[in-house]
This record gives structure tokens, sequence and C-alpha cells, in this order.
């Protein structure tokens, strides 16, 4: 009877262990994926998406990312600064979609970034290093 007992005890304690195993698992997968996308944001931030709406590149060492970007608005002229100075440049809103091969499957990041060019109507005179006013 005791071994009976004692076997009973035995097998809810290494189901108990390995059930806390699995959740210390799939804990340090969801930080690894929590880092990896606060790399994929930071990175994010130096990307241009009207120059580059899309893709690839390495993140880190042997660590690819791939990006795509669709714009929700269309590249509209920047409204004038105060006194009614105007600027060479047009601006959108786009989404920006990264993706990195991650411990536990792909992982995706999206944000929204404005997508800035400088106009073609006020391009600079060839040789200046001003823009026009």
């Amino acid at each position: 009877m005791a071994l009976v007992i004692l076997a009973t005890a035995g097998t809810a304690t290494f189901a108990w262990i390995n059930v806390n195993l699995d959740t210390v698992r799939r804990v340090r997968d969801r930080e690894a994926e929590d880092r990896l996308r606060e790399q994929m944001a930071a990175w994010a931030q130096a990307l241009d998406p009207a120059r580059q709406p899309e893709g690839t590149a390495e993140l880190a060492p042997g660590l690819p990312v791939q990006w795509t970007s669709r714009p929700l608005r269309a590249m509209a002229p920047v409204p004038p600064l105060p006194g009614g100075t105007s600027t060479p440049f047009r601006i959108a809103l786009v989404e920006l979609t990264l993706r990195v091969p991650g411990p536990a499957g792909e992982v995706v990041w999206t944000g929204r970034r404005v997508a800035l060019e400088r106009d073609a109507d006020t391009q600079p005179p060839a040789g200046s290093t001003r823009a026009p006013r």
C-alpha cells in the first residue's frame, strides 16, 4: 500500500515539475520575442519607407529582417511653416511591417511611420547646396 501511495505522489510531483518547466520555457521564449520586437522598433526608426518601401537587411549579425510598407495616406505637400515659409518636402503616413525569424517562429512588428520625400517641383538648382526658399 505504501508503494502505491509513493508511486502516486511521485507521478504527481513529476507532472507538476514538467508543467513548471514548460511554463519557464514559454516565458523565456516570450521574453526573447519581446526583446526582438524592441530591437525591431528601434531599427525601424532609421528606415526610410519613401526610399525603400520593402527589402531585407540584417537586424543583427545572422538575424535577417524583411520589411514591407504600404501607404495609409497619399503623398501630400508639407503645410507651410508659421510665417508662410514653404518646405520642399512631401509626406505620407505608411504602415511598416517587419518580420524576423524568432525562437518560436516568425516575429512580426507593425507600426506607423511618416515617409518623407523631396518634392520634385522644388528641387534645388544643379550645383546648389541650399534648398530653394
